[in-house]
């Protein structure tokens, strides 16, 4: 629960919203003691990571600020950031990848193995496979090694391309 400070005379009406890139998770208006409750949360099914806490009101400068969801237990890994080791992301090009990843989660993990996969037809996986070592929780850790990948020379200009990676620890436990 969130109190919003007002004055003495009146509460002012404020807005909550919690957002997930751009797209309203969840949101709320303050009581007339001036608390903001999201009730619903628990029924969102929030995927761990950083959400974005907005708090608007008439006449006011809008509050934001950053909060992270954590898993209730065990690591729980998500994409960061990825690095082109070679060629270039363009048609009828090969490119190598390196991935980071962070582990928003409560433990650490280690040995972690991520299988990519994509449906986009103009993708040709060479190596979908990266490695990772340690990673505490609360860190963003580098793959060990980097997977490989080929666009069709008919791949559209603008093309989007959407990998999926599925993480596997030591134990071979689908994580995610």
């Amino acid at each position: 629960m969130l109190k919003i400070p007002s004055s003495r005379r009146r509460i002012a009406i404020y807005t909550a919203h919690l957002l997930k890139r751009q797209f309203t998770a969840a949101s709320s208006t303050t009581t007339t003691n001036g608390d903001i409750q999201f009730n619903n949360l628990s029924e969102l099914e929030l995927l761990p990571g950083n959400y974005d806490l907005v708090i608007t009101s008439f006449n006011t400068y809008p509050y934001e600020s950053t909060i992270t969801v954590v898993a209730p237990e065990g690591a729980y890994l998500i994409y960061d950031d990825f690095d082109v080791i070679s060629g270039s992301i363009s048609y009828g090009e090969s490119s190598t990848l390196s991935l980071s990843i962070e582990n928003v989660g409560i433990e650490s993990t280690s040995n972690i193995e991520g299988i990519i996969t994509t449906q986009d037809p103009y993708v040709i996986l060479e190596d979908n496979i990266v490695n990772f070592d340690y990673i505490n929780a609360g860190e963003i850790s580098q793959s060990n090694d980097s997977f490989s990948f080929s666009l069709l020379n008919s791949v559209p200009d603008g093309h989007s391309i959407n990998f999926n990676i599925y993480w596997y620890n030591q134990s071979n436990n689908l994580m995610y």
